[in-house]
């Protein structure tokens, strides 16, 4: 009797195990969850619920997915979907063999959200990021798409019952480089010029597929004066520009629009318009279209200060509220500082030059200034004349790196003309600051030397005088003694 009861007990403990095993199984499948890692922060991520996963044996790595019924059954049912999966007779839906890895899922995934875009279809649920993470929790399980207001889809994953997906968001970029204007350096990040010269900046946009509302900002210094007339912009089928390859030109108020006056304190905002996207959307999807070209003009003051770096920034904004680094460029304008002097550094007013970058010049094709006291402003109006000042100085001001030649053409009177041309040049340091050289030797100032002349003696003064005198006094004794020979006669 006993042995039956241990027995009864025995069998009722099994029972009651594989009872309270079975509900709690089903009590945790009921609901999933979904955990996004990596995110941006300010952007809004969304998540689509695509197929409902029916049941599945996690162990066996077996999972049975049907339509939801709604309104993604059309894209399930789309020949493009069919390209990627595949609907058997109970309706039941699996990857084709050849597109069930993580590069199929990808391609599904843009495929599924450039479709729920296009027919408007609303997001299971929502959650904007401020944190490194998104969670979204109490989810039917199903197949779902994760979405950014980026405009990229991040990723496509099950719930079952959890899952954390990991945000690899394609960033798109911006590199901006100097294009033309002055001495440009290798890497075309750094020139100097010449006070008043255009200087064309260009700015590289990398886009990227599914991301949308770029906006490129670009400030500059105040020395250099933006010119809202010429901005033009290229787009460029490679990922570096080549002229050779595929390009169109982008038209200006048509594809993009430059709003100069701007609230952020930028020089200009460049947007893009519908029909650019319309036009290009699918070329950059695909990554045919990788790179946009803009080129606009800035113009060096005319009292842009010396040695002093003059900053372009550009950067991107894109999605809800995502934002690239910023690309710098720096535009430096130099001097020649020249030190008129005779005898022992005592300065010497009056001479007077023109500067070149002829080594044979001339005041045609001389370097014009506008003078004030010992300093000479570089300025396309001005005059060639560079006259020294009482102190000796002539302060060259706002030119750029080059080989210069300076030609005395009048020295001070009294005083020897130089008339071979002095050779300067100037470069920069790793900072960008103007080096002055003269003889290969860098020097603070160009030190030019006049020495006075003296008087020399003359041919015809004190040899005829003499000459003159003796035949008087020879003269005047040959009259004596011939007066004094007939008087003692």
């Amino acid at each position: 009797m006993g042995k039956l009861i241990r027995k009864a007990v025995a069998i009722m403990c099994i029972f009651m195990m594989v009872i309270s095993t079975v509900t709690f199984v089903e009590a945790v499948d009921t609901n999933g969850k979904i955990t996004v890692t990596n995110v941006k922060p300010g952007e809004t991520y969304k998540i689509f619920k695509i197929l409902t996963l029916e049941s599945y044996d996690n162990d066996k790595r077996t999972y049975s997915y049907i339509r939801n019924g709604d309104d993604w059954d059309g894209f399930i049912n789309s020949s493009a979907a069919q390209n990627y999966i595949k609907t058997n007779n109970d309706g039941y839906v699996t990857f084709k063999d050849d597109q069930n890895n993580e590069v199929g899922a990808r391609n599904f995934g843009l495929l599924a959200m450039e479709y729920a875009n296009k027919h408007n279809i609303s997001a299971t649920a929502a959650e904007k990021a401020s944190d490194t993470k998104v969670v979204f929790e109490n989810l039917p399980l199903g197949y779902y798409l994760v979405e950014t207001s980026a405009g990229t889809a991040c990723s496509i994953d099950t719930t079952h019952p959890e899952v954390e997906i990991r945000d690899k968001h394609a960033s798109p970029s911006v590199t901006k480089f100097i294009a033309n204007g002055g001495t440009i350096t290798n890497n075309k990040k750094r020139n100097s010029a010449n006070r008043g010269d255009n200087i064309f900046f260009e700015t590289i946009i990398n886009v990227k597929p599914y991301v949308k509302n770029y906006v490129l900002h670009d400030y500059m210094d105040p020395n250099l004066k933006y010119s809202h007339v010429l901005v033009d912009g290229i787009a460029y089928y490679s990922n570096e520009k080549n002229e050779s390859l595929k390009r169109k030109s982008l038209l200006r108020d048509t594809d993009f629009i430059a709003t100069k006056d701007t609230n952020d304190g930028c020089n200009f905002h460049l947007t893009f318009t519908e029909s650019f996207y319309d036009k290009y959307q699918a070329d950059i999807d695909s990554g045919a279209l990788t790179q946009i070209y803009i080129k606009y003009l800035g113009v060096l003051s005319d009292d842009a200060p010396i040695d002093t770096p003059l900053v372009n920034t550009s950067y991107l904004t894109y999605g809800e509220n995502s934002k690239t680094e910023e690309s710098k460029t720096e535009t430096f304008t130099y001097s020649i500082p020249v030190f008129k002097y005779t005898g022992y550094n005592t300065a010497l007013a009056g001479a007077k030059f023109i500067l070149s970058k002829d080594p044979n010049p001339t005041e045609d094709n001389a370097l014009k200034f506008v003078q004030s006291g010992s300093n000479y402003d570089y300025n396309k109006k001005g005059n060639v004349t560079l006259t020294s000042y009482d102190d000796g100085k002539i302060n060259i001001k706002g030119i750029q790196a080059d080989t210069y030649y300076l030609k005395e053409i009048e020295a001070p009177k009294g005083y020897n003309l130089i008339k071979t041309p002095i050779k300067i040049v100037v470069t920069s340091d790793t900072d960008g600051k103007g080096v002055v050289k003269v003889d290969n030797d860098v020097v603070d100032q160009v030190k030019v030397l006049n020495n006075y002349g003296s008087l020399l003696p003359s041919t015809g003064g004190m040899g005829t005088t003499l000459i003159y005198a003796i035949g008087s006094i020879l003269v005047l004794s040959s009259g004596i003694v011939l007066f004094l020979k007939r008087r003692n006669k």
